[in-house]
């Protein structure tokens, strides 16, 4: 367990650094470090102490609500353990994803 925090926490430091990247740049990377995350912290119920769980839910909080991907897609994406594959699946998904948010960013200035 000490392995996913410290897996969890180096991934979240990458996440935050991702956003200060530009544009849809920042989604993709982000995204590739939040399934990171999660992949970390892919553990049994038992093993996931209050502090793995609170940074898998931020995690799921994130993904929903930022990046607005349904349950289905996570669960399809995070089911992928091969790195490579999850990141050409990210990469096929990501770009609607920035132009939603490119466009809520511009309704908000």
């Amino acid at each position: 367990m000490n392995e996913a925090k410290k897996n969890a926490d180096a991934g979240m430091r990458m996440y935050e650094q991702s956003q200060l990247l530009e544009g849809d740049n920042a989604v993709q990377a982000g995204l590739k470090w939040l399934f990171d995350i999660l992949d970390a912290t892919d553990l049994s119920e038992k093993q996931l102490d209050s502090e793995l769980l609170d940074k898998r839910n931020n995690v799921f909080y994130l993904l929903t609500n930022t990046y607005m991907l349904s349950k289905e897609q996570i669960e399809d994406i995070s089911g992928i353990k091969d790195d490579i594959t999850r990141n050409k699946k990210i990469d096929s998904i990501y770009k609607p994803i920035a132009d939603k948010l490119a466009k809520q960013q511009k309704a908000t200035e």
